[in-house]
This record gives C-alpha cells, sequence and structure tokens, in this order.
C-alpha cells in the first residue's frame, strides 16, 4: 500500500489530449467536535481515551464523493497544563468499521486516522467549585483518507483538520453537565479522477480527498468524578454535515480521563473539582 498525493505533471500544448475517468472509493471519518469537556484542569499532564459509535452510517450517495462514513471511532490525547485554565497538547483518532459493500470499485482497506495539536482555555464563573464554566477548544492538525482507486491502486491521501468550539458546563459536586457548539472541516474522498495524456505526457492527480467544506455540531454530555485522577462521562453529539450522507448523523461516545500527576501521588493540581479531559465527540 503506497501513500499517495494529489499532484501531477503537466500536459504540453499541442498534440491530441486522451482521458481517463477512474473510479475511487474510501472511508471518511465522522467529523467530531474537539474532546473537552469546558472544565479547568485538574493536573499539570493528563491522559485522555473514548470511543464512540455513529449512528446514520452508509455509502455516499451518487455525486461528487466516494467516501463510506466509518461507523466506530477511538480517540485519544495527552494535555499539558501552561495555566491554571490553559492546556496544549496532541490528540488523535482512527475511524473504521466501514462495510464496503459490493460496488464497480473495490473498498477501500485500512482506518482513516487523524492527529493535531490542541489548546483549551476554561474558566470559572464566579470562582471555584460548584457552578458554571465556560470553554473553547482549538485542534489544528490532518486527517488520512483510505482510498481504493479502480483495481489498479490503493492508499491514503492527506487534508487539512481544523476545528473550533464553545463549551459551556455546570458542575455539582462530583457531577457535571456540558453543552458544547462548533465546527469542524469535513473530509471525503473525490468519486473520481481524470488522468490526462498528451504526446507522451502523463498528467495523473494520484489518489484524490481531503476537506470538503464544513460541518456544524453541536454535543451535550454528563461526566462523573472518581476521587481525584479519575472521570468518566457520556455524550451524544449531532452534526449537519458539509458532505451529505444518507441518514442524520447521530453518534453516542463514552469517554475516560486520568490526572497522571494524581495518580502518581504529586498531589500537584486543582482537584477534584477541576478535573477535565471529558470526550465530546
Amino acid at each position: 500500500m503506497a501513500l499517495a498525493i494529489g499532484g501531477g505533471c503537466v500536459v504540453p500544448p499541442g498534440g491530441t489530449v486522451t482521458s481517463e475517468t477512474i473510479a475511487q472509493r474510501g472511508v471518511r471519518p465522522p467529523p467530531v467536535l474537539p474532546r473537552f469537556d469546558g472544565l479547568e484542569p485538574a493536573g499539570d499532564v493528563q491522559l485522555q481515551v473514548g470511543g464512540g459509535a455513529a449512528l446514520g452510517t452508509g455509502d455516499a450517495p451518487a455525486g461528487p464523493f466516494a467516501g463510506e462514513l466509518a461507523p466506530h471511532q477511538g480517540a485519544g490525547g495527552v494535555h499539558v497544563r501552561i495555566h491554571p485554565m490553559v492546556t496544549v497538547g496532541v490528540v488523535g483518532g482512527v475511524a473504521w468499521g466501514a462495510r464496503g459493500d459490493a460496488g464497480a470499485t473495490p473498498p477501500a482497506s485500512g482506518p482513516a486516522g487523524e492527529v493535531a495539536a490542541a489548546l483549551r482555555v476554561a474558566a470559572p464563573i464566579g470562582g471555584g467549585g460548584d457552578g458554571v464554566r465556560v470553554g473553547t477548544a482549538v485542534e489544528l492538525g490532518g486527517v488520512g483518507l483510505p482510498v481504493q482507486r479502480g483495481d489498479e491502486r490503493s492508499g491514503y491521501t492527506l487534508g487539512g483538520l481544523v476545528r473550533a468550539s464553545m463549551h459551556l458546563a455546570y458542575r455539582v459536586g462530583p457531577v457535571a453537565a456540558t453543552v458544547a457548539v462548533g465546527f469542524s472541516t469535513d473530509a471525503d474522498v473525490d468519486a473520481a479522477v481524470v488522468v490526462r495524456s498528451q504526446a507522451g505526457v502523463t498528467d495523473d492527480p494520484g489518489l484524490v480527498g481531503g476537506a470538503h467544506g464544513i460541518a456544524r455540531l453541536a454535543a451535550v454530555g454528563a461526566t462523573y468524578d472518581l476521587g481525584d485522577v479519575v472521570r468518566v462521562g457520556i455524550t451524544v453529539a449531532g452534526r449537519r454535515t458539509a458532505v451529505p450522507h444518507p441518514l442524520p448523523p447521530v453518534e453516542v461516545g463514552l469517554q475516560l480521563s486520568v490526572s497522571l500527576d494524581h495518580l502518581g501521588g504529586s498531589g500537584g493540581g486543582a482537584g477534584r473539582s477541576a478535573t477535565s479531559g471529558a470526550w465530546i465527540p
């Protein structure tokens, strides 16, 4: 399997131009919000993992795109506190489980993947402890889409990834509820590529796909702190995508975050009332 990024040579003027249209199929990850609960960080270092299942998956409809929405997701990240209300980190995820229904073009193999740098900011309203928090999160990175071109070539094509969100959380003791709205780039695989030849020179764009617009997203969630170290949560998210697909996409996710400095017994961090890291799909 080769890594291929769209590109090609320039066909010189003059002579007869021949062209060939080749169908593509691929797998696309569901667009998601930054995986953040809107609460200020607890410790200096946090580990975050989660998983989700998307409803409304299936083959892409007839049109310019041919990526099948992957129904299953896994995500993780590491976040470091640089200010009492600010963390920076690295996040990543994979999406898999596309059915690969029979078609003229064989299905793509392999999961879709992503990696991004993350910035989170959260602030309590009226001081710490119980009450309202507001937060925002931004992620910048890239996404890799598995592509099958005809029956001759397969690999990955790369695209940019941008996400941003606003969060409102309300906390009572170990329990917190969160609502979030935001946007994400929406990636997909082009349904076909055109290869042109003239005077012995071929212009081949390779495997073609990437970001094709912006998806609008909203999520609600609830989390529960197990002491100062661990938080568990559940979320439900919905989205209106830039790239249409058969059913309205809804996703249910489970999440787990661990404060590594508390786990190590350092005693650092802001305590249970400020633990963060819930995953918002």
